[in-house]
């Protein structure tokens, strides 16, 4: 159990480094096309690091990360307000649906390549060179 919490808060660790750098860029109206990419990227990184750190229900959990993902940008949609793409209350619940269903996507992605990553890592040869076979 203590694995599995962290591998969800090394998830939420990422989601919230990255929204907390890109509140920063909009409080100094500096917006570059890298961080926006690093922004919609996070979600599939979280899922695929909480993923591949957790020992069992890695698909689950990394997909799980969706709904902190879509609570972060919805939290700094309604703060920022106006200056969004979808403003007012009717705007943020759009914003909310769509950035919902992305997120699903991205973290559902992202999961299935850290559940791959940690098996082909458990499957891989000793590092050391000793054979496991006994003559």
């Amino acid at each position: 159990m203590k694995a599995i919490i962290k591998a969800c808060c090394l998830g939420m660790v990422v989601l919230l480094g990255v929204n907390g750098i890109w509140c920063a860029l909009l409080y100094l109206h500096f917006m570059p096309l890298m961080m926006l990419d690093a922004l919609w990227m996070a979600p599939l990184a979280a899922a695929l690091l909480t993923s591949y750190k957790s020992p069992r229900l890695k698909i689950l959990l990394g997909a799980l990360m969706a709904i902190p993902a879509t609570s972060f940008g919805t939290v700094i949609t309604a703060f920022y307000g106006d200056s969004s793409d979808f403003p007012g209350i009717s705007g943020l619940e759009t914003f909310a649906a769509i950035s919902l269903i992305a997120n699903i996507v991205l973290c559902s992605i992202g999961s299935c390549i850290g559940y791959y990553m940690s098996r082909s890592r458990a499957g891989s040869p000793d590092p050391s060179g000793a054979s496991s076979s006994k003559n």
